[in-house]
Formats: structure tokens, sequence, C-alpha cells
């Protein structure tokens, strides 16, 4: 495959549209881009942490390791490393960036919010939200957009933990602050507001208000559907929802979404995001529809 920078021989998708070889896609990274612009899908992310990998190696011995630029960098390498499963080694780097004194008190915030993130996916609840009950009062002192972001962004990852550690009273008031606060906010990102409303939404199902978390859900849905282009991020948060409709009762509903989404996802070859989200969904389709033995070996269920 052709390198859409350098044009040559050798390159690996990754996106649905775009070929790059690793030292070209760091590049391309670090004029800021998050997802691909043309099919608007994200990044297949092993490729993408072998890049910021390369890119933040680059970075440190061109400016040093004490630079702001390369604490950046080593910042972004970290998420996408414990994007790939690379916990430990994430967390590493991340608390390398915390015990330096000398960086932006922005780095230090972030890296501990991105910390405590992980140590949550990690299943230690307890560790991470001591990261965060530290973390918030110095966020909140700092009169700076970035600080009030992080600190709702804190706050929906510090009650997620109380949800898990059965703090539900503590967990909700988290919770309805976050997105209360960013109901207000003109210029609140819809992702974010889309993913504390499925937090609150888990919350829900965890009280057995199976109605009120399918609600939730589907709100959460009609915002990404008209804030997103990438057919992937919609598919995946209707797939949430057919999970909740399911829990409901509401088993044709949640059979007819789920053959929708799946029909979406298996398109998008190159995302890995959609790619390991099927096989979950077509166990619980099968489950749903239940072909029989000559069609579950010749034909995927949201075929039957």
């Amino acid at each position: 495959m052709t390198c859409v920078v350098c044009l040559e021989d050798g390159a690996g998708y990754v996106c649905e549209c775009s070929a790059f070889h690793i030292n070209c896609f760091a590049h391309f990274l670090a004029r800021g881009h998050a997802e691909c612009n043309i099919c608007a899908g994200r990044f297949d992310r092993h490729l993408k942490a072998a890049a910021l990998a390369f890119l933040c190696t680059r970075t440190s011995n061109t400016l040093g390791s004490a630079h702001h630029t390369t604490m950046t960098r080593k910042l972004e390498m970290a998420v996408a490393l414990a994007d790939i499963g690379l916990v430990s080694l994430a967390q590493r780097c991340l608390r390398d960036l915390i015990s330096k004194t000398a960086g932006p008190v922005w780095i230090h915030s972030v890296s501990q919010v991105e910390l405590a993130r992980i140590t949550y996916h990690d299943g230690q609840f307890v560790a991470a939200s001591l990261i965060l009950e530290d973390l918030l009062p110095k966020l909140v002192c700092i009169n700076k957009r970035w600080s009030w972001l992080e600190h709702l962004e804190s706050c929906t990852i510090l009650g997620s933990c109380y949800f898990k550690m059965g703090r539900f009273t503590d967990a909700e008031n988290l919770l309805l602050f976050v997105i209360g606060s960013y109901l207000e906010d003109r210029n609140a990102c819809s992702r974010k507001v889309c993913k504390c409303m499925q937090e609150i939404a888990n919350f829900c199902h965890s009280r057995n208000d199976f109605a009120l978390a399918c609600e939730t859900h589907r709100v959460a849905v009609r915002i990404v559907e008209a804030e997103e282009i990438d057919p992937s991020r919609i598919a995946l948060a209707n797939l949430e929802l057919a999970r909740a409709e399911l829990r409901a009762g509401d088993s044709a509903l949640a059979t007819v979404r789920f053959r929708t989404s799946i029909r979406t996802l298996r398109k998008r070859k190159h995302d890995t995001y959609a790619r390991d989200a099927l096989p979950d969904a077509r166990k619980q389709l099968a489950n749903l529809v239940k072909p029989s033995k000559r069609l579950r070996v010749k034909t995927w269920p949201e075929d039957c």
C-alpha cells in the first residue's frame, strides 16, 4: 500500500481511507490530528501507539526529556499505550510525568486524571478514587478553562469509582453534577456528555431501574447521532442502547438495533474499535435469534 505522505510502498492502513508509514504517521499526528479528516474514523490504536512512541523518542532526542513538548508527547504516548493494553508501561510514564516538578501544571493534572482512568479500568477502584480525591481540590483552585473541564472529567471517573465501590449516593451526586454542568455549557464536548450519560445509565441499571437506564442510553444515542460523523461511534452507542433494551425486556427492538449496528461495524475493516466490539455483539445477537446449527456455521447472526 502507498503512503499518503511519502508516496512509497509498504504503508499500512491507519483508518478506513489512509495508509501511512510509522514515521510519516508520527509527523501527521504531530500536527494535532486526533482522527481522520476524510472518513472521520478513529486511527488504528496499535499503529497510533507505535507512531506516538516514535514521535516521543524523536522529540526527546531533539529537545531533551525535560522540555514541555516532550512531556506532552509522553502524555499522549501513555494514553495510547494504555489503549492497547500496555497498562503497566503507561502507568510508569504517567507517574514519571507527575513526579517532575518543573513541568506545566496542566500536564501534572491531566497525567493524574489519565492515571486514575487507567487504574479504574484496571479494576483498582479504591486506588483510582484516592488519586482523584487528592486532585479535585487542586483543580478547583485553578481559574482556567482546562482545569474546569478536567474537574468534570475527574468527577465522572470518581463517580464511576464510587459506583463500583457501592457508594451509590456519592456516585449519583457526582454524575448528576457533571451532567448538569455540561448541559449548562454551550461549548461542552458532546462525546464527554455522551460518556457521562452512559455512566448514569449504568448507575440506573445497578439500581434495577431498567426503564430509566434505557431512556438515558437513548438520550446518549440522540446526542451522538446529532454530533458525530463517524458511523462506528454511532453504531457503538446503539449497541449500548440495544443491551439496555434487552435488559429492559424489549428483545424485539434490541434484535433490530443489534443487526443494524453490527452491519455498520463490520464494514469498518480498518477500525480496531469496531472490530473489537463485533464478537460480543454477535454472540448476544445469536442468543436472541437462535439460528440453526447449519446457519451458525455458514451465516453471521446479523444475516439470519
